[in-house]
């Protein structure tokens, strides 16, 4: 009886090689007999009675857990049963780009996720933070949406903490609206400190915020518009156009980046009150209108330059 149960354990210890590592998908629900068949289908083991009876030995059969899994080439059946047992199931990443809509996050969850295919617009949370985030093919589209959300809030949440309390805002839902069109409005680090103060200086004195980004937004709710704004779009009449409406936009324009929420959150102390692109990918900063009228026919004077 000795020889036999060494025997049994040096079976199950025993490694050995499959022709290459893969990955296997256990259903939620799995009982250890459809899990076992599931291994055997894929030639991971090769006797069915020493995985079943080892799993039971330790007390385990409704203990593995359903999930992903990659199966290295080198395994042995308690390894096998230990990987399943701890329920450590492959990490995907899910990227959302900096300045990315609703819309558009919707359209790379349809196209990238196959599980969550049927998502909808509406399931998006308004204030998200544009970073990477992980899940498993456990996690259902509720539990996904819940945990971006949490991981955001958390994060946001600090942010808003530590702010400059002199910022004319009422809560985080302030503070994602106007980093979303601080992120629209630069890629450049270095500017959207100044620009958040330029948004701020225009609020205190009561002025409409005027940002072009917030007019196509306007217009097509997230989509993107594939044509140069004209003077009639800035005269749409919606709560999301600043040129329309004062104060602050209804939501957030976009998803904003981490360094867009803690410039939002600790402008610079500045007298701007006007910004123009500079060609560069930069802008030019003005304190009043006259200077920047002089600043938009200087730009749009060395843009003809360039077209020559």
């Amino acid at each position: 009886m000795v020889i036999s149960i060494n025997f049994f354990k040096q079976k199950v210890f025993e490694l050995y090689e499959l022709d290459n590592q893969l990955v296997i998908v256990i259903p939620q629900g799995s009982n250890l007999d459809e899990i076992t068949s599931i291994l055997l289908q894929k030639s991971i083991i090769k006797d069915s009675l020493f995985f079943k009876s080892w799993v039971r030995l330790h007390n385990f059969e409704k203990k593995l857990k359903a999930g992903e899994y990659l199966i290295k080439k080198k395994i042995s059946l308690n390894s096998i049963m230990q990987q399943l047992h701890e329920g450590k199931s492959i990490i995907h990443l899910f990227r959302i780009g900096e300045g990315t809509t609703k819309y558009q996050v919707n359209e790379k969850i349809n196209e990238t996720i196959n599980k969550f295919k049927d998502i909808n617009i509406n399931s998006l949370p308004e204030n998200l933070i544009a970073d990477t985030y992980d899940y498993t093919t456990n996690d259902s589209l509720e539990s996904f949406i819940q945990n971006i959300t949490q991981v955001s809030q958390k994060r946001a949440l600090q942010i808003w903490k530590n702010r400059d309390k002199s910022i004319p805002l009422q809560s985080i839902d302030d503070l994602f609206i106007i980093a979303s069109i601080i992120e629209k409005e630069t890629g450049k680090e270095n500017e959207k400190e100044i620009i958040a103060s330029v948004f701020y200086n225009r609020l205190h004195k009561n002025m409409k915020l005027q940002s072009d980004p917030t007019v196509i937004f306007s217009l097509k709710k997230g989509k993107g518009l594939k044509r140069k704004l004209t003077r009639k779009d800035l005269k749409n009449k919606s709560p999301y156009n600043t040129y329309f409406t004062k104060g602050l936009p209804p939501s957030p324009i976009c998803y904003p980046s981490l360094s867009s929420l803690k410039a939002a959150a600790k402008p610079l102390d500045t007298d701007f009150l006007y910004f123009v692109a500079d060609g560069k990918g930069g802008h030019i900063f003005s304190k009043n209108y006259k200077d920047h009228l002089y600043n938009v026919k200087r730009f749009r004077n060395a843009r003809k330059e360039n077209q020559r």
